[in-house]
């Protein structure tokens, strides 16, 4: 309910206005003290065409969730299975007929009246029909006449016209003429709704060109087709009227769906300022000359005016007049500058809009390609999609030619050359499509750029498959089918395939690619041929065994190797030879391969590296076959010429062509010597063993915490002494000789430098031993200080419990 309400409040705001007071209208129950201006009304109508747009692909909204999921796919519908657009119209018929309370922004006419009264009879009729036969084609011619008509509130002239070139179209299309204008004419209406910079009449237009695809003819397709002619658009007087954005505002639907374009202008904006600063230049030197003589003229006319002597000076009159001539001169100057600059601008711009309309345009194109392509119309199509293709290729890459370049191929090549689908009954155009199949041949090899022939070399294979039809099949295993089938395929017609003719185009092309040198045919092209047609291998393999030896460079040679093993493989192709036949293509292939082997001289540069791995590898699936099949094939001359390349300069830099190459060998019986392992010199053994020694990844001594804040020799015994004073004033029962004792322990040996820690690898017997030796001596020491040292009274210990502490306390120290 929310949605009506809101979608009836738009639509009254944008096209009309409440002069009094009405009950039953729910919007015109208050008039507006303030009506609004152009700019307000202005966009309430762009947010009506954009709300429009999305109720189209609103999905259907009902109260059993059930049903809303088998009706998923129905979009732009109500629950009452109406058009949303049809109960707009409606509401919009009520407003119109509810008399002065409520009056249209743009009144109709009596003519545009009619239109609209006519528009509503023929889409209640279509809702009839469509109601019993339940098809989608009326319901898309219904959403064109709901949508022109719509458009009467906002264009109203022209929407009415269109509203009676789609009423006649529809009259004659009922009554099913043998000469059907009407698709023209229809196809004319859906030319103009596309020039609209509206996504939904382009959304309507191509749901109505899918209804109307069958009943195409030549002469509507030629309309489509002429769009992207670059003689008619030079013929035509602007077919495509360039508007200002100040005057026509874009509606929001409009900004939506031109996003993206406006992020490619703004890439090309740069490209632009380029451009104009280049247009500037030539501006200049075109008008200089016109204004340099216009100039002189002007100060020799002052000059006369001066006098004879032109050292005198010049009067006031003189000057003044002669300002206003200078004045009056350099302002048509620049008047001309400007409209020569708006001038070029304006081409610019209407540049871009024409690429865009072509853009737009190429949904029909799609669309009649991917319906309709059992139609022997879609021939028509190549052609001039190749054309487009070679336009788009040599012209200036701006972003929108890019996608207008890919969307163009995409559409050729998925939708037309990799179709399942084609044309069957192709018995009357048989000639005109092996006419077409030649120039395509001999346009693929006059391409400079190898893209743009393999369109062209698809489109060619295309036309193959098509005249070669499905009633012919391939021969069988079986030897008695085989040979039958082999006679009627060398008979040289495969349904409506003139064999002889086609296999003498590619082999004509074949030849050109392997002895021109810059030839724009590729290895994948013929790829493709050898896979989808074995039966053509077997006329055009002599050309590939001469060229394994004779072809223009060594990267054709290495080509024809990789295509003669890729034919060779192919099981089909075997089936199409006799025995004897085989024998002698594989005989020939090694003979040629040795030919080519003998003639390396050196292997340095990264083409003589790709020959000579072709040729291993097509020689290791040579030998495979003779050894598996048994052929009478010799290969006595093979072993030496293949030991001469190891002479070779250049040869072991490659790891690739030296293991091809003992694959080779070793088929033929040879061995490959093993690589003798580098015995380690016995000068570097030393300084392993050195290097394993030093004591890598350990804090050195002085960089140790118990050592970093030492002091020197001389100052080391000051802070000593304190800490012996302090202990023996804490504890009574310890004498000076213990505290010398500690004191000796805890100094490092040597000086006061300690020695680096040995090894982790040291074992615990050679710790115990370290252990012992240090307490020999630390005995030693302490009875050496004890004789020295003055005898004093010994505390006696007040109590057992002391005297057990200072034991305690001393067996520790000594620990």
């Amino acid at each position: 309910m929310f949605i009506f309400i809101f979608c009836s409040f738009i639509l009254f705001h944008a096209f009309f206005d409440a002069k009094l007071p009405a009950i039953d209208i729910p919007e015109a129950e208050t008039v507006v003290s303030v009506p609004l201006n152009d700019q307000s009304r202005s966009q309430v109508v762009n947010a009506f065409f954009s709300m429009l747009f999305n109720l189209n692909y609103l999905p259907l909204l009902g109260k059993d969730p059930v049903d809303m999921e088998k009706q998923r796919h129905v979009l732009g519908v109500t629950s009452d299975g109406i058009l949303w657009i049809h109960w707009l119209v409606r509401y919009a018929d009520q407003l119109l007929s509810h008399g002065k309370p409520v009056m249209a922004v743009k009144p109709f006419t009596e003519e545009q009246k009619g239109a609209w009264d006519r528009m509503l009879h023929d889409v209640e009729k279509l809702q009839k029909k469509s109601k019993k036969s339940n098809s989608m084609e009326y319901s898309a011619y219904q959403q064109l006449l709901l949508l022109i008509g719509i458009h009467l509130f906002k264009a109203p002239e022209e929407s009415a016209e269109l509203l009676n070139d789609v009423h006649s179209c529809l009259k004659k299309a009922k009554k099913k003429e043998e000469e059907p204008e009407w698709v023209e004419v229809m196809v004319e209406i859906l030319l103009s709704l596309y020039s609209q910079p509206s996504k939904l009449f382009r959304m309507v237009s191509r749901n109505v060109f899918k209804k109307i695809c069958p009943f195409l003819t030549k002469n509507a397709l030629q309309l489509i087709l002429d769009v992207f002619d670059p003689e008619a658009e030079q013929n035509e007087e602007g077919a495509i009227v360039v508007t200002d954005d100040k005057d026509q505002k874009k509606s929001s639907e409009d900004q939506e769906e031109e996003s993206s374009s406006d992020e490619d202008s703004s890439e090309e904006d740069g490209d632009d300022d380029k451009e104009s600063d280049n247009d500037e230049l030539t501006v200049d030197e075109d008008l200089n000359e016109v204004f340099r003589k216009q100039l002189m003229e002007a100060l020799q006319a002052g000059k006369s005016l001066g006098g004879e002597d032109s050292d005198e000076e010049v009067d006031d009159e003189t000057m003044m007049a002669l300002d206003e001539n200078l004045s009056s001169l350099f302002a048509e100057h620049k008047k001309r500058i400007q409209a020569k600059k708006d001038e070029k601008a304006k081409i610019r711009e209407e540049k871009i809009l024409r690429k865009g309309f072509k853009i737009k345009v190429l949904d029909l194109i799609e669309v009649f390609v991917t319906k309709q392509p059992e139609s022997p119309l879609v021939f028509s199509v190549i052609e001039p999609m190749i054309s487009l293709i070679e336009q788009s290729m040599s012209s200036e890459s701006t972003q929108q030619d890019q996608d207008f370049l890919r969307k163009t191929a995409d559409i050729f090549m998925n939708g037309l050359c990799k179709s399942r689908r084609y044309c069957k009954d192709v018995s009357e155009l048989k000639d005109d499509l092996h006419d077409m199949m030649e120039r395509l041949l001999k346009r693929a090899t006059k391409q400079k750029d190898s893209s743009v022939a393999l369109y062209c070399f698809s489109a060619s294979l295309y036309l193959f498959k098509v005249l070669k039809g499905n009633k012919t099949e391939q021969p069988q295993v079986e030897e008695k089918k085989s040979k039958k089938k082999i006679s009627s395929a060398q008979t040289g017609v495969l349904d409506c395939l003139d064999l002889q003719r086609v296999t003498s185009l590619y082999q004509e092309a074949l030849q050109g690619f392997m002895t021109k040198r810059n030839s724009p045919l590729t290895l994948a092209m013929f790829l493709d041929l050898f896979n989808r047609f074995p039966f053509i291998c077997k006329p055009l393999l002599s050309i590939v065994l001469k060229a394994v030896k004779d072809g223009a460079r060594q990267h054709q040679q290495a080509q024809a190797c990789s295509l003669l093993q890729h034919a060779l493989q192919n099981s089909c192709l075997k089936q199409t030879l006799s025995p004897s036949e085989w024998v002698d293509i594989v005989k020939e292939g090694v003979t040629q391969v040795t030919e080519t082997l003998k003639m390396i001289d050196e292997i340095k540069v990264k083409v003589d590296q790709e020959k000579l791995i072709k040729c291993f590898e097509l020689l290791c699936f040579l030998i495979k076959t003779i050894t598996k099949q048994t052929l009478d094939i010799g290969l006595e001359e093979l072993p030496a010429v293949l030991q001469t390349l190891i002479k070779k300069e250049g040869f072991g830099k490659s790891t690739r062509i030296e293991d091809l190459y003992w694959n080779v060998m070793t088929l033929l019986g040879f061995t490959r010597p093993k690589k003798a392992k580098k015995n380690p010199d016995q000068n570097v053994a030393p300084e392993t063993n050195n290097v394993s020694q030093k004591k890598k990844g350990f804090l050195p001594e002085t960089k140790k915490r118990k050592n970093r804040k030492k002091a020197t020799p001389g100052n080391e015994q000051n802070p000593t002494d304190e800490e012996e004073k302090k202990e023996t004033s804490e504890q009574p029962g310890v004498t000076k000789s213990k505290k010398k004792k500690n004191k000796k322990r805890a100094r490092p040996t040597g000086g006061g430098k300690m020695e680096a820690p040995e090894h982790q690898a040291g074992t615990k017997s050679k710790k115990k031993n370290k252990k012992k030796r240090m307490s020999g001596q630390q005995e030693a020491e302490d009875k050496d200080n004890l004789k020295e040292a003055p005898v004093k009274k010994k505390a006696k210990p007040n109590s057992e419990g002391e005297g057990d502490l200072q034991n305690k306390r001393t067996k520790r120290k000594k620990k």
